[in-house]
């Protein structure tokens, strides 16, 4: 499912304008553009997390290996 700028949603290859829909289908469309942002913005976050806990996971290593040398 692809929406456009110009109003088009496209379903298995074919195109739809959006005004044409019922407003149910409309509604559907609206959630599922909703539901692709938040995906990707999840996406985004889970990454900075994946970073921060490679991060302190090694500054925890180096913590233990400094201790250990001391």
């Amino acid at each position: 499912m692809n929406n456009t700028n110009n109003e088009i949603v496209t379903i298995d290859n074919k195109e739809y304008e959006i005004k044409d829909l019922s407003i149910e289908a409309q509604k559907c469309v609206s959630q599922i553009n909703d539901i692709q942002q938040r995906t990707a913005r999840a996406k985004m976050e889970l990454e900075l997390l994946q970073v921060a806990w490679d991060h302190f996971s090694k500054k925890l290593e180096k913590e233990i290996q400094n201790k250990k040398d001391n």
